[in-house]
């Protein structure tokens, strides 16, 4: 079933669920939906690579920092310079605090030692825009 026969399909259940004939449209996606898919996928992979590192380093004894610092800190710069000094701390513990190398996670507290859930990486995302809407 190609998008064109399955949007028919979804539209002829809607107007049965409905009971009235209807009208789907496909919603244009804003410039912070794009930031939203690109942020969701990019952060994810950073954590990993930081935490491939730390592994390596703890499992064999491989210490990949010279190679990789550098690159990391051209990328600690850009999410800073993008999103600000405060939403950029925010990321960076995301990456590189969050997760222990045994498995276990450490909480974010504010400043009133208060846990801000980090559970999903949708949470750092409506976390970092709360903070960049503040200002």
């Amino acid at each position: 079933m190609d998008h064109k026969e399955y949007l028919e399909k979804l539209q002829q259940q809607v107007d049965q669920i409905i009971g009235i004939e209807s009208t789907l449209k496909r919603r244009k996606k804003t410039s912070e939906d794009t930031q939203r898919e690109i942020f969701i996928k990019i952060i994810p992979l950073l954590e990993h690579i930081a935490n491939r590192d730390v592994m390596l380093e703890a499992d064999y004894g491989i210490n990949t920092s010279k190679f990789n610092e550098p690159l990391f800190q051209i990328i600690d710069g850009l999410i800073y310079l993008h999103f600000g000094k405060e939403a950029g701390e925010v990321i960076m513990f995301y990456i590189y605090e969050r997760t222990n190398p045994d498995g276990t996670i450490n909480d974010l507290l504010d400043v009133d030692d208060n846990i801000i859930p980090l559970n999903r990486i949708e949470d750092l995302w409506e976390l970092v825009r709360r903070i960049n809407t503040r200002k």
